[in-house]
């Protein structure tokens, strides 16, 4: 499989990365970790299926928008794959919309709830598989003429900095609260009207992709060790605080990590075969 990203200038504050993956003949099943982000996608392959943890189909048709996940994800993909994608930053996709974005949590919806019915025309110019370099450009292009709300208010952007730098040992929505004169019902208000969760989810969250990338980066050192440095209070509140956002204990993942089924680029992705990861190329081009 071949998937060439991009990340725009235009579109740096908000987007992480725009991407397009196409392969001939490709079959694999994957679960999918939560991230912070929210993410579009297109497809156009022969089968491109994503499921809940307990096996709900999650979507339906060939277009979605993902709001901030908790829980895993499964996905299957057989024969023809062409998916085209859009990663928003955490804080993202409210630049794009007015909708409450805290709506969209575990949910998959259609993006023109999102974007509004003139993605349709994409959608149509996607569904024509022009060339990777003409698909970004598409995208990109269209999401800047999507722009309503390119500005976060100061002390949601501010408290995103001081929360990525907390530990989860401390508690700090009402310290924040009090220093930009809210109550904290109102700044947890605002903050998942932006960003899609509470002040104490998003720290949750941004624990567990440091924790991810520690363990797939690191596999053979001290889970103890690793779990007191990322945090944690013991090695119960580790192995709790992972098994929620994943369904494994850390030495499961850290199994799947040494087997070869998770790479330290994508700790996200647990994938069944290690073959697939392998065959997986990446290309980027500068925007």
């Amino acid at each position: 499989m071949n998937t060439l990203t991009a990340r725009p200038a235009s579109l740096s504050p908000w987007v992480d990365v725009i991407w397009v993956s196409e392969a001939s003949g490709f079959s694999f099943t994957n679960r999918l970790l939560p991230m912070l982000h929210h993410e579009w996608l297109f497809s156009l392959s022969d089968v491109f299926d994503v499921r809940h943890g307990g096996g709900q189909q999650a979507c339906a048709g060939p277009a979605w928008l993902a709001g901030q996940q908790t829980s895993p994800l499964l996905t299957r993909a057989e024969g023809r794959h062409y998916v085209v994608g859009v990663l928003f930053r955490p804080w993202g996709l409210s630049a794009f919309s007015r909708l409450d974005i805290n709506e969209l949590q575990d949910q998959f919806i259609d993006p023109a709830d999102v974007f509004g019915p003139d993605i349709a025309a994409l959608s149509e110019q996607l569904s024509e598989k022009p060339s990777p370099g003409r698909v970004l450009q598409l995208v990109e292009s269209y999401l800047i003429t999507k722009l309503v709300r390119p500005e976060l208010p100061p002390f949601i952007r501010d408290s995103l900095s001081e929360i990525a730098a907390t530990p989860l040992s401390e508690l700090l929505t009402s310290r924040l609260a009090a220093r930009y004169g809210m109550t904290p019902q109102a700044l947890i208000r605002r903050f998942r009207q932006l960003i899609g969760c509470t002040p104490a989810q998003y720290q949750h969250l941004v624990v567990f992709q440091r924790t991810l990338h520690r363990l797939a980066s690191h596999p053979a050192e001290s889970l103890t060790g690793a779990g007191y440095d990322l945090g944690f209070f013991d090695q119960a509140h580790f192995i709790r605080f992972f098994r929620k956002y994943t369904g494994l204990t850390p030495s499961a993942y850290r199994k799947e990590v040494l087997a070869g089924h998770v790479s330290a680029g994508h700790p996200n992705l647990v994938s069944t075969d290690a073959d697939m990861l392998a065959d997986v190329s990446f290309h980027t081009i500068s925007g």
